[in-house]
């Protein structure tokens, strides 16, 4: 039996560009002309999802705050919120906000809310190279600032943000990286996936949500992302956000890996995506 490997458009233009490429080198290795075969091979990997398993960095889910598999009570005030991945990089309260656990029935999944100015933060330098970050959130609007940015997650160093997603009051989401802004229509209170990725060697950082690349900008390499601070949260700007689940990775998600990610995520907080579409042919097929 096989599996059937989904790409988008986008993931199929890119195994298509390195699979021509690896043919080529293939060419040229007999002759041990050639100084990028592994570099082709690797990347053909990365896109089938056959290589070593790569756990992430960060794992926050409010399903699991504490990290001991205990459950606050609806409306608890959350003083930070544990990491689940292992490696102890949990995010702490900023100042004397305050951050509420949601789940008002059983049966709802569980969601952090940041209002009047609350927000979490991140100091470890978990990240310092290739970077891969997923955030599920639910935006709300702000009738009475309608122009205005309200802030959901944003990756700074100590000067200025490297990117940023925010929404604005009438709940559209913007999201920010480097010198490129595009903002999306969203429907109110809807929750959504945010996918940010960025590429050491390429300086290539792409922004995704809901399935569909929106930004592909170019992020030099003297702005790493998170080598400071990682903001969680409106912060300064008296407005509500939840928050359900964010995952960093310390390398750039794509092929199979990045689908399964997104429809974990899609499935677990109900969220359509956009832009994934099956290519139905087997990747190896043995008889």
């Amino acid at each position: 039996s096989y599996s059937v490997l989904k790409l988008n458009p986008d993931q199929m233009r890119e195994f298509k560009e390195t699979y021509t490429s690896f043919l080529g080198e293939q060419r040229d290795i007999v002759e041990n002309e050639t100084d990028h075969y592994n570099s082709y091979r690797n990347k053909l990997i990365e896109i089938l999802g056959l290589g070593k398993i790569k756990l992430p960095v960060v794992h926050l889910d409010a399903a699991n705050v504490y990290g001991d598999e205990t459950q606050p009570q609806h409306e608890d005030n959350i003083s930070a919120w544990k990491d689940l991945s292992g490696k102890n990089n949990h995010a702490a309260l900023v100042g004397n906000s305050k951050i509420k656990f949601i789940q008002e029935a059983p049966s709802d999944i569980p969601k952090l809310k940041f209002a009047n100015k609350a927000r979490l933060r991140m100091n470890q330098e978990v990240i310092q190279n290739d970077f891969s970050l997923a955030v599920v959130f639910q935006a709300q609007a702000e009738s009475e600032h309608e122009n205005d940015l309200f802030r959901i997650v944003e990756g700074s160093d100590t000067s200025r943000p490297n990117f940023a997603l925010f929404y604005n009051g009438k709940g559209d989401i913007i999201a920010n990286v480097n010198n490129s802004s595009v903002m999306i229509e969203s429907t109110l209170n809807s929750t959504h996936i945010a996918l940010f990725t960025w590429d050491k060697n390429t300086g290539n950082m792409n922004v995704y949500l809901d399935g569909t690349l929106f930004i592909t900008d170019n992020v030099p390499d003297t702005g790493v992302p998170f080598y400071q601070k990682l903001y969680i949260g409106p912060g300064e700007n008296p407005a509500t956000c939840f928050i359900g689940e964010i995952i960093l990775m310390d390398f750039v998600i794509t092929g199979s890996r990045k689908n399964k990610l997104e429809k974990y995520l899609s499935n677990k907080w109900n969220v359509v995506l956009s832009a994934v579409c099956s290519i139905d042919i087997p990747v190896i097929h043995l008889d």
